[in-house]
């Protein structure tokens, strides 16, 4: 069996400024798939990030056990550019082979980690 594709699905009640933030914070670019509903960004070979409108009152976000993790060349920027921008991200130094990650959190708390690539 040869796996065709992968993702990452993160449900979010405000998908507009959550699109925003992936779009322009995190720098994933143009979506490939908008809707009203849902948003898919294509992040490498076939690896997809979609986020999935849900306003239901039991959706859970910083407690949740699911995290991403995505490898950018420049992490300490992106860590520069959230914390500027009122994000809450921390540093945690020694933890990769590159010397350097953080954890974010998207403006619904939803958890994620850059590091270098």
């Amino acid at each position: 069996m040869k796996i065709k594709r992968f993702g990452i699905l993160i449900r979010v009640r405000d998908l507009v400024v959550c699109r925003a933030f992936y779009r322009d914070l995190l720098h994933l670019g143009e979506p490939v798939m908008d809707s009203t509903f849902a948003v898919e960004f294509a992040l490498s070979g076939d690896v997809m990030l979609r986020l999935e409108s849900n306003v239901s009152p039991a959706l859970e976000h910083a407690s949740s056990a699911v995290s991403w993790c995505l490898e950018t060349d420049d992490p300490e920027k992106l860590f520069d550019e959230l914390a500027n921008t009122g994000y809450r991200v921390d540093a945690v130094q020694g933890q990769s082979e590159s010397g350097f990650y953080f954890r974010g959190e998207d403006p619904e708390g939803n958890p994620f980690f850059i590091t270098r690539g």
